[in-house]
């Protein structure tokens, strides 16, 4: 997959594009880059996803917390496991959102080649929000871009989106987002110094730095599968203020299981696998340590049974 950006030089083969924000890359991201795949395979153009650097939602309003199911580069990582040609990735700025849909038709298809663009089922585009696939259809045929519709991606009765994967992982459901996404959602984060508080009592934890625009779980106890380098251990994934300890700061720390070793300023990356508990007060240390002991039964139990 070769990346394009808004002053790349104009691809010779015409163009079979589609165009999202493509947040997560899931299911549905998947279902409709297949469509793509097929119907450039019948017209023999090649394959070009058109998506943005920035989420618009952050661009209209940047006084909003806005957070990420994939950031930037991983976005790329994961596009560039599927089957595309091109990725050409924008930057939604004053000058973007001004365009019309026409505006913006034209400039696909002057300046990237792009002869057939496949829209997902719900897509708008253009700063005339209020036409809708016919008047696309219509403007396309006079400037030579073949307009089409994809189909929706449906998972046990939902419409995948990013947005209801948002809603899953921030309500801790996060065997369900991975139901919608694909495959488990995940976290990376460079290990940095923490309270040094589970070592203390145990279970020596890893606090990650996890990248500013990217959406954490909501908090609680859960259980992960943890990257060190090219290995996989089973862990336990706390997110939250440690109220037994009384933080006033959310962190990100885990436990690895099977493993003593020195992680500082590696980075790690963390894959959720179930939600085992809330976050809770323990009136002591030695009821949090009980606790843990509990839950890292779970997580050896649940580790067996996906391995059987």
């Amino acid at each position: 997959m070769k990346l394009l950006q808004s002053n790349s030089p104009r691809p010779e083969a015409p163009q079979c594009a589609t165009i999202g924000f493509f947040d997560g890359v899931h299911l549905g991201h998947r279902a409709l880059l297949r469509q793509l795949g097929e119907k450039a395979s019948l017209l023999h153009q090649q394959t070009m996803a058109i998506t943005f650097a920035n989420h618009p939602q952050r661009f209209f309003h940047p006084e909003r917390p806005f957070y990420l199911l994939t950031p930037k580069e991983e976005k790329e990582e994961l596009l560039g496991t599927v089957a595309l040609d091109h990725c050409l990735m924008l930057k939604f700025d004053a000058e973007l959102k001004s365009l019309t849909s026409a505006e913006f038709l034209k400039l696909l298809h002057d300046g990237f080649n792009v002869q057939t663009l496949l829209i997902g089922y719900d897509h708008h585009f253009g700063s005339d929000r209020e036409h809708g696939f016919e008047y696309y259809r219509e403007v396309g045929e006079q400037l030579g871009v073949q307009v089409l519709h994809g189909k929706c991606q449906e998972v046990e009765s939902d419409i995948v989106s990013s947005s209801m994967i948002r809603r899953c992982l921030t309500n801790g459901e996060v065997e369900h987002a991975a139901t919608l996404l694909g495959r488990p959602y995940t976290l990376r984060g460079m290990v940095v110094k923490g309270q040094q508080l589970g070592r203390s009592i145990g279970f020596p934890t890893a606090n990650l730095n996890v990248a500013e625009d990217k959406l954490i779980p909501g908090d609680g106890v859960y259980a992960a599968r943890v990257r060190v380098g090219e290995r996989w251990f089973d862990g336990m994934l706390n997110i939250g203020n440690n109220p037994t300890v009384g933080n006033t700061y959310r962190s990100v720390e885990v436990h690895i299981i099977n493993l003593n070793a020195d992680l500082y300023d590696q980075v790690l990356e963390i894959a959720f696998v179930a939600k085992i508990r809330d976050e809770q007060r323990f009136a002591s240390l030695d009821e949090l340590k009980a606790q843990i002991a509990r839950d890292k039964q779970f997580v050896v139990q649940h580790a067996k049974n996906i391995n059987d």
